[in-house]
């Protein structure tokens, strides 16, 4: 208390002073007694001491005496109590000061938010992913590594499409392109990816060979498991790369003067696309049986049966070159049913979203950019996802009823229309995908204060995270309605397209996560366009192998295990139901 007043006093006594007459201020000369000797220069240097309070007095003066060499030794030690009575005042004040932060209430900024948020929601879907895959329900570990796999075949798919359109249209296409021209240029690389499609899977199933390659000590077993996985790795990638490219080619198709014109017009171009894939793949099935007819004989069947276990040097060659054509022909007809799957209802789904906002998106992107969309607009997309369910389980019974009995041999018109039906199977239960994509990307809008827009990074990773929540959610509530006695083989059907399809929405909500990633670094080099095609490559270099050897074969053995329970399920119900009779 003593120290205060005293300040107070003597500041009263430097501003009465001041105002005596004839005085400019505290500093003018003349000033006699202790209250000069406070206000007088007094520094050799010129510097000018101003009297603040007694701890500057007595900072300054240890300053001083510091310069100066102590010559007795009481002068050492008053100078070294001093130093310590300093150093001692500081650790207070330096412990007050921790003390008054560490009292003083924590503030976190957004990006504190979003990181705790990724950390807390990674973890959490880490240790999910871990529960799913070790699950003791064979059906749900097989659905849980499709997942998988799907979401990192679809995020390397991706990367090589964007990579190489990249490069075309920086370095080859010209910048000032027609959308006629556009549209010859996406026919172009359609047809450039389908053709890769059927060469690449029929050179991996080794339809081109005629003995069996084996590496090291490998037995015939492990040599089709590994042809196996190589020739769905190709048919998968290329299928989505076909896809996209087809996508492509529907968008501009689509904006084109008379289609884009009204909304009712917009649907055309999914019965363009649908009827351009038909016979892009009723094409490719002529040539493959010409080319199956060229290497010799053989009668063709629908599911490709496992060459007999004997030593590799005793294979027959005809049995042999029989398993790869069929090997081929049945991944090929997948991957052809995924690729128009994927153009055709990502038309029907744009079309959509034109009639409910009166916007059609230029591109392939994941939400109108600038578009607004109000909860109305959201809600219509949101339940029409359930009119594309239930068109897909009317079409599952419309084919059992008509297709009964075994799978008519192919070149006939009843297979030509039994895959017709099976591709709007599949196009519809990738429509539902779709619409909960567009509409969980436009709610997370919403929440842009702590997310940030739908474009940055942090939303798409939240997105990827509620959605792969979701999915694995239904994917519990449609098995647990799949393992019921009142379910039978349609019901089991309609929801086994209806899970592939949340394993599609699982790998495109992962891959917007994923490409944005690789856009935020390659925008921090000097040229981006090359540095997004080289991350790329590292990227893929780095996932396709272990997808391909792990991921993807452990998604074959399980299938392969799931089809030997069907079968055996099969084989005990016709005994009982011989039993009975």
């Amino acid at each position: 208390m003593l120290r205060p007043m005293r300040r107070v006093i003597l500041l009263w006594i430097v501003l009465a002073t001041a105002r005596l007459p004839g005085r400019s201020g505290p500093d003018a000369q003349g000033i006699e007694g202790p209250l000069g000797d406070l206000v007088r220069v007094t520094s050799p240097e010129g510097l000018q001491k101003k009297y603040m309070d007694q701890e500057a007095a007595m900072e300054m003066e240890l300053e001083q005496d510091e310069e100066v060499e102590p010559t007795t030794p009481e002068e050492l030690k008053k100078l070294q109590k001093r130093l310590e009575e300093r150093s001692t005042r500081e650790r207070e004040e330096q412990l007050e000061a921790q003390r008054e932060a560490m009292e003083e209430e924590e503030e976190f900024t957004d990006v504190d938010f979003a990181e705790a948020l990724m950390l807390l929601g990674g973890i959490t879907f880490i240790m999910m992913l871990f529960y799913l895959v070790n699950d003791p329900d064979q059906d749900m570990r097989y659905y849980s590594w499709s997942v998988i796999s799907a979401t990192l075949s679809i995020f390397a798919a991706v990367l090589i499409f964007s990579g190489i359109n990249h490069l075309l249209h920086e370095y080859v296409l010209p910048h000032s392109e027609t959308r006629a021209l556009r549209f010859l240029w996406t026919v172009v690389s359609m047809l450039v990816y389908f053709m890769l499609l059927q060469l690449g899977t029929a050179y991996e199933s080794g339809a081109f060979s005629d003995v069996p390659e084996h590496k090291g000590k490998e037995d015939l077993e492990e040599i089709e498991h590994r042809i196996e996985c190589r020739t769905k790795c190709w048919a998968t990638i290329f299928a989505h790369m076909t896809g996209f490219a087809s996508i492509h080619c529907g968008t501009v198709l689509q904006h084109f003067p008379g289609i884009a014109d009204s909304p009712a017009a917009s649907f055309v171009a999914a019965p363009i696309m649908f009827l351009w894939c038909v016979g892009l793949n009723w094409c490719a099935r002529r040539l493959r049986e010409r080319a199956k007819r060229a290497r010799g004989p053989g009668e063709a069947k629908y599911k490709y049966q496992q060459v007999p276990q004997v030593p590799v040097d005793q294979v027959d060659a005809g049995k042999w070159e029989e398993w790869t054509n069929e090997l081929w022909n049945e991944y090929v007809i997948d991957a052809e049913h995924d690729s128009a799957g994927l153009s055709v209802s990502f038309m029907v789904v744009q079309a959509c979203r034109y009639t409910f906002s009166g916007h059609l998106p230029e591109e392939f992107k994941p939400a109108s950019q600038g578009v607004l969309h109000t909860s109305d607009y959201e809600t219509k997309l949101t339940s029409f996802s359930l009119v594309f369910v239930l068109l897909t389980v009317v079409l599952v019974v419309v084919k059992a009823k008509a297709f009964k009995g075994p799978p008519p041999p192919p070149g006939t018109v009843v297979s030509f229309l039994r895959r017709c039906l099976l591709l709007l199977q599949i196009s519809l239960a990738m429509a539902f995908a779709w619409t909960l994509l567009f509409s969980a990307r436009w709610e997370i809008s919403r929440f842009s204060e702590y997310v940030g827009p739908s474009t940055a990074l942090a939303s798409r990773m939240v997105l990827a995270l509620g959605i792969s929540f979701f999915a694995a959610v239904m994917t519990r509530i449609l098995d647990c309605i799949a393992d019921l006695d009142a379910t039978g083989d349609k019901a089991d059907e309609a929801l086994g397209h209806i899970i592939s399809s949340l394993g599609i929405l699982v790998g495109f909500s992962w891959e917007q996560s994923f490409d944005g990633g690789v856009e935020v670094l390659a925008a921090r080099t000097s040229s981006p366009q090359l540095a997004q095609v080289g991350l790329a490559v590292a990227v893929v270099l780095l996932i396709l192998p272990a997808w391909r050897r792990h991921i993807l074969s452990k998604v074959i053995t399980l299938e392969k295990q799931r089809e030997g329970k069907e079968e055996d399920m099969d084989t005990r119900t016709v005994s009982r139901t011989k039993n009975q009779q």
